[in-house]
């Protein structure tokens, strides 16, 4: 299990600076909700999220890595050293360079253009880090950012020599 924190987000993020236009605006400073438009409730610590899980007798639930180290996971893999490789997106849900321009239903954002790809685009704050269990504990106890910079990167694979990274809508290597 990876932790993740409701505070990850930039707390400096303001609806003026992503807002598009006055209706987004509105919807941004009156839903209720996590992130920039969160409630009150503390994020619960991941020692103790460990233990509300409820599982079958041969299921086990170990916490691998945790805050402040991995902040706001979306995507983990591992390589054939045992190594997890992490995307930790950690500007959503406001992309750098980008302002939402609506919302649907499911308040899923439309954005006023696609941003341009690494390394010509937008500096962001997503990264791509690789954890590694050095005593055999299972936990992951080092930790390398292999790349940084990234604006809505989604997925990444090491495999033929490369790094491999979705960050839509491109496949940057």
């Amino acid at each position: 299990m990876l932790g993740s924190s409701a505070l990850a987000a930039d707390q400096n993020v303001k609806p003026d600076d992503v807002a598009g236009n006055e209706a987004v605006k509105k919807i941004m400073e009156t839903r209720p909700g996590r992130g920039v438009m969160r409630d009150d409730t503390p994020p619960t610590p991941p020692e103790e999220a460990l233990k509300k899980f409820k599982t079958r007798s041969d299921v086990a639930i170990d916490l691998m890595a945790a805050e402040p180290v991995v902040e706001q996971p979306l995507y983990a893999s591992w390589d054939s050293k045992g190594r997890m490789w992490v995307v930790q997106y950690r500007q959503y849900q406001f992309p750098a360079g980008l302002k939402i321009i609506s919302y649907d239903q499911h308040l899923r954002a439309k954005f006023d253009k696609v941003p341009l790809p690494p390394p010509r685009g937008e500096k962001g704050a997503d990264k791509i880090t690789v954890f590694e269990d050095t005593d055999g504990d299972g936990f992951f106890d080092k930790h390398e950012d292999v790349i940084t910079g990234l604006n809505i990167a989604s997925a990444a694979l090491h495999g033929m020599g490369r790094i491999w990274v979705l960050n839509p809508p491109y496949l940057l290597s």
